[in-house]
């Protein structure tokens, strides 16, 4: 699945440092929900990469395996 913005992206910097706690860029932001997102992905075997560049906005790669329950 991807998600598309057109905001106003990321820095190089800050796509490296995506995932960890508490990291926020909102001035009342708790930095939780992009670490939260990363568990519950990684507790179903996926993966999650971001794309993006300063003024040009993010796309958000979200893969999640399917298991065939027969």
């Amino acid at each position: 699945m991807y998600i598309i913005d057109n905001g106003v992206g990321f820095t190089p910097e800050q796509l490296k440092r995506l995932g960890e706690p508490l990291l926020t860029t909102k001035t009342n932001g708790t930095g939780l929900g992009i670490s939260l997102s990363h568990e519950i992905i990684k507790g179903h075997n996926g993966t999650i990469e971001y794309f993006s560049e300063p003024n040009q906005g993010t796309t958000v790669e979200i893969s999640i395996p399917l298991i065939d329950k027969q």
